[in-house]
C-alpha cells in the first residue's frame, strides 16, 4: 500500500506558530523521542528549515488564525480535505496550517504507454534520452536509480524499493537523493531513456504522533501541538509531476498572552506627515475626538 509524510509543510505550521507567538529571540522545541517529532526538531534546530522554507517560498504558504473553521476554509480553499476538530474560543488556543504546491514539466513530454506489473497492466509513460533522463546503478540499490529533471530546477529520483514503513521514509529519501547525487553512482549499460507507472495518489498520513511537540519552551507562552493532520497528494504523466501537501494543528498555549498588546493611542493627538529631507511638514494638526470618523475611500 503507498504510503506517504510531508515533512515540509510540518516545518512551515511550527514556524507558523512561533510567530503567531510572538516569540522574541531564539526559540527551543521539545520532543519526546517520537520519531516525527525528532525529525522536526533536528531541522527547526539546525535551522535548515528555516532556511530551505525561505527558499521554498515560491511554493509553500502557511496561516495562523484563532479557531478551527478559519483553518478548516483555508483548508477547503487550497482543496484540501484536512479537517481540525472544533474547539471552544479560547485566547489559548489557535491553528496553523501549511501548505505546499509544488508542479514540475519533464525537459521533454514523453509518450504514452503500458507498464507490466505481476501481469496486470497499468498506464505509463515513457521518457526519451533527449529528456535527459540518466539510468544509475549504486551499490546501496539492487534496482538501477532513474534520475529525472525538470525545467524547474528540481529533480525526481525513482527506485524500485521494498516496501517501507512510514516511520522510515525519511532516511530512505535522503538515502536515495543522496546516491543519486553522489559520485558513487554511475550510469548503468543497455538502457535508451525510461518507462513508468503514471501515478494518482492521495493519501491521508496519520502524524499524529506529532501531538504534544512543544515549542517556545523557553518563553512563558510556550505551546503544545493537540492536533495534528496531513493530506499528501502525488500525480505524475508524461508532461511531468505535482505535489500537494496540506498540514493543519491546533496548539495551545500554556498561559500568559500570545503576544504583546498593542499600543492604543485613545487621547487627541499631534499629526506631522513629513520627511527627513524637508524642513516644512506636509501636515502639522492636532486632532482631538470630533474628528476621528472614518473617511471611506481616501483614494478619491
Amino acid at each position: 500500500m503507498s504510503n506517504a509524510l510531508g515533512v515540509v509543510t510540518v516545518a512551515r505550521c511550527i514556524m507558523e506558530a512561533d510567530k503567531y507567538s510572538a516569540f522574541k529571540g531564539p526559540v527551543k522545541y521539545a520532543s519526546n523521542g517520537h520519531w516525527l517529532k525528532d525529525i522536526v526538531l533536528e531541522l527547526l534546530e539546525s535551522g535548515t528549515a528555516q532556511k530551505e522554507l525561505g527558499a521554498l517560498d515560491a511554493y509553500v504558504k502557511g496561516t495562523a488564525r484563532p479557531t478551527a473553521e478559519e483553518i478548516n476554509a483555508y483548508m477547503e480553499e487550497v482543496g484540501s480535505k484536512v479537517r481540525l476538530e472544533p474547539w471552544d474560543p479560547n485566547p489559548l488556543k489557535f491553528g496553523v496550517a501549511g501548505c505546499l504546491d509544488v508542479l514540475v514539466n519533464w525537459n521533454v513530454v514523453g509518450t504514452d504507454c503500458t507498464v507490466m506489473h505481476r501481469r496486470k497492466k497499468y498506464p505509463g509513460f515513457r521518457l526519451p534520452q533527449s529528456a535527459d533522463v540518466r539510468i544509475l546503478d549504486h551499490r546501496g540499490y539492487k534496482a538501477p536509480l532513474v534520475r529525472i529533471p525538470t525545467k524547474q530546477g528540481f529533480r525526481m529520483v525513482l527506485v524500485a524499493h521494498d516496501p517501507i514503513e512510514t516511520e522510515n521514509l525519511w532516511e530512505a529519501a535522503r538515502a536515495l537523493a543522496a546516491a543519486a547525487d553522489g559520485r558513487d553512482s554511475r550510469e548503468a549499460c543497455g538502457f535508451a531513456g525510461a518507462e513508468m507507472p503514471c501515478v494518482n495518489m492521495d493519501v491521508m498520513p496519520d502524524i499524529s504522533g506529532f501531538v504534544d511537540f512543544a515549542g517556545g519552551v523557553n518563553f512563558r507562552n510556550a505551546y503544545d501541538v493537540v492536533q495534528a493532520k496531513q493530506q499528501v497528494r502525488f500525480r505524475m504523466n508524461k508532461h511531468g509531476a505535482r505535489v500537494q501537501e496540506e498540514t493543519a494543528m491546533e496548539c495551545h498555549t500554556r498561559g500568559g498572552p500570545r503576544m504583546d498588546p498593542p499600543y492604543v493611542l485613545n487621547e487627541p493627538f499631534l499629526a506631522v506627515l513629513g520627511s527627513e529631507r524637508l524642513d516644512m511638514p506636509l501636515l502639522m494638526a492636532y486632532i482631538t475626538p470630533e474628528d476621528w470618523k472614518d473617511p471611506g475611500d481616501i483614494a478619491k
